[in-house]
């Protein structure tokens, strides 16, 4: 998972040991924005990556009653966060419309090629299909976007998808099992320019490929946590349950670093 802490120093066939970092709240080679949501009270999500994507917790719009609060660490903190000796908590969305953590557009999280989304996430219920965990863009101007699905048959299973760079085609992967409620699921979206692929991890294994586009859309919007957007208007596809271990890197994860 994501706290064996691992890097691609070049192609995929190279990887080493040797740009891990320091400390595991440094993210590995590659990494532009990890939140671990290890503040406990504040409305401050600090970015760990040093790139000072620092995040916000909170409501963009009058209507909005109930902002994401922190949450102690769990029983289950270690299993997310095992080298952070227990000092591990998390992020709860409420699933109100334009509830969610805040983090700014910058030119750090605005870069083309490869990616990879990771994140820790427990659904208490989804109300909505597309429940957004980790998104940068509205529908149909996304760059990226980690989410919850309900199929017509009921069940919920995660998805990762990206936009070609004309913004015209979607382009998505999502998984072959079904995700319960109520418990926490360790979720890896990946772009592999290079070879073309999108990729759905679940708690560590490959779950699903698609096909990917040739480039991917751009855009300078913020990025949000717990939360995405319809249309360009209301954060209205939101998350109900917990968050933790953000993490986007700007290169591809191997099986083997997820």
């Amino acid at each position: 998972f994501d706290a064996v802490i691992q890097a691609v120093t070049g192609v995929e066939s190279a990887v080493s040991a040797a740009s891990a970092p320091a400390t595991p709240y440094a993210g590995a080679s590659g990494t532009v924005g990890l939140w671990h949501f290890d503040e406990g009270v504040s409305t401050r999500a600090a970015d760990s990556s040093g790139s000072a994507n620092h995040g916000g917790l909170g409501c963009l719009s009058a209507a909005c009653v109930s902002t994401p609060t922190f949450i102690t660490a769990d029983a289950a903190a270690a299993l997310r966060e095992p080298l952070l000796d227990g000092l591990a908590s998390a992020v709860r969305m409420n699933g109100q419309t334009d509830s969610l953590v805040n983090v700014p557009h910058s030119a750090s999280l605005n870069f083309g090629g490869s990616l990879t989304v990771q994140a820790w996430a427990r659904f208490k219920n989804i109300s909505v299909s597309s429940a957004g965990v980790v998104s940068k863009g509205y529908f149909g101007d996304e760059a990226f976007a980690l989410d919850f699905a309900r199929t017509a048959a009921g069940s919920v299973k995660a998805r990762f998808l990206v936009r070609d760079s004309g913004g015209t085609t979607l382009f998505s992967v999502t998984s072959t099992q079904t995700i319960p409620a109520n418990a926490w699921v360790h979720l890896t979206g990946v772009y592999d320019q290079p070879g073309g692929e999108l990729r759905m991890f679940v708690d560590g294994a490959l779950s699903a490929t698609a096909p990917g586009p040739a480039s991917r859309r751009l855009n300078a919007h913020l990025l949000s946590i717990g939360s995405r957007q319809s249309g360009a208007a209301l954060y209205d596809l939101s998350f109900s349950g917990d968050i933790d271990e953000v993490h986007v890197l700007n290169q591809v994860r191997l099986s083997t670093q997820v």
